[in-house]
C-alpha cells in the first residue's frame, strides 16, 4: 500500500483527478476529499505500491507521500 495526498486550487480539478486516477489508470484503494484552508485536498491509500515516476505524473501538488 501507498498512501499520498494531493492538493489543488479547486474542488472540480480535485474531482477530475479522482476519476482520471481510478477510470484511467485503474488506481483503486481508499480516496478522500476535503477542503483545507481554501484548497482541496485528494487523499490516497492505494492498494499497489506507486513508484516517483508514477507520483510525478499527477497533476495536483504532492503533499504528503
Amino acid at each position: 500500500m501507498h498512501a499520498f495526498a494531493l492538493e489543488y486550487d479547486n474542488e472540480n480539478d480535485v474531482r477530475e483527478e479522482y476519476k482520471r486516477l481510478t477510470q484511467k489508470m485503474g488506481l483503486t484503494g481508499e480516496f478522500g476529499v476535503r477542503s483545507v484552508d481554501g484548497k482541496w485536498r485528494l487523499e490516497v491509500v492505494s492498494e499497489r505500491d506507486l513508484g516517483e515516476a508514477a507520483l510525478a505524473k499527477f497533476r495536483g501538488r504532492i503533499i504528503e507521500a
